[in-house]
């Protein structure tokens, strides 16, 4: 009954479809038996080539972190940071009377041997806050100014640790040289005071952590200890002039950002 809803002409031209549905699908069934029946010869499939890329590309990525860290040449770099000083400039006077704190730049040079092993030589300089909670106090006077000073320079060896990835940790150890200043001077008076001290760096030891960036570029952070002793102090005031006082031993911590540009690699 649902057959005479429809015209009988459709019905006749609707006779073929049986036959279009039967070639269609012993086509389909032959292309699947073909691709079952691949030759060993034939290339991978690409879903295959995609896999086996993949699978290598952890390892390149690696390989290539490596060889970055493992450039070796001449490294320079600069950086900012700052540093508390504690101890003794002389018998009686205490690091932190005079500065709470340095504001320092730092430049770096040295000569990476391999993965493992820099030596180099750093100079740093800046200025100091001055503590005027007490003793000090009247550099907050008007007309009276105060300012501080310091200067390192030395040599330090570094020892890197061997990672996989582009973060390298390292630790160093190293001496130097250091010049500190204090001045203060009352416009008004016409008064001024002056310290100037000067002496070895006995130990220098800094960890710190690099980032490589690409294998010529790189971006550290240090943080440093430093123990030192004044072996020269001379106090001078516009009144009495110049004074010889013995120097003491003082030291600091530091905290330092650097950026540092292999000049050759090999």
């Amino acid at each position: 009954m649902a057959h005479s809803m429809l015209p009988r002409g459709v019905l006749r031209r609707l006779w073929f479809m049986p036959f279009i549905t039967c070639v269609l699908g012993t086509t389909a069934h032959a292309v699947r038996a073909a691709e079952a029946t691949s030759t060993p010869d034939s290339p991978l499939p690409a879903t295959a080539t995609d896999a086996t890329a993949t699978a290598h590309a952890p390892a390149s990525t690696d390989q290539g972190a490596s060889e970055a860290r493992k450039s070796s040449g001449i490294l320079v770099g600069g950086g900012l940071g700052g540093a508390i000083p504690g101890g003794e400039v002389s018998d009686g006077v205490h690091f932190g009377d005079l500065v709470s704190a340095f504001m320092l730049g730092r430049l770096d040079a040295g000569y990476r041997f391999n993965e493992h092993f820099l030596f180099g030589a750093y100079v740093e300089g800046g200025t100091g806050a001055i503590n005027t909670s007490d003793a000090l106090a009247i550099c907050d006077a008007d007309g009276v100014d105060c300012s501080a000073g310091l200067v390192r320079l030395g040599l330090q060896a570094r020892a890197y640790l061997s990672t996989q990835s582009r973060l390298q940790p390292w630790g160093g150890a190293g001496f130097g040289y250091e010049w500190f200043s204090f001045s203060a001077r009352d416009a008004e008076y016409d008064d001024s005071v002056t310290v100037l001290a000067k002496g070895a760096e006995l130990l220098r030891l800094t960890l710190g952590l690099d980032f490589w960036a690409t294998e010529r570029n790189l971006v550290s952070v240090l943080v440093g200890y430093a123990l030192g002793k004044y072996g020269e102090v001379t106090y001078t005031d516009s009144v009495d002039g110049s004074t010889d006082l013995d120097g003491r031993t003082h030291h600091s911590v530091t905290l330092l950002a650097t950026y540092n540009f292999m000049l050759s690699t090999r």
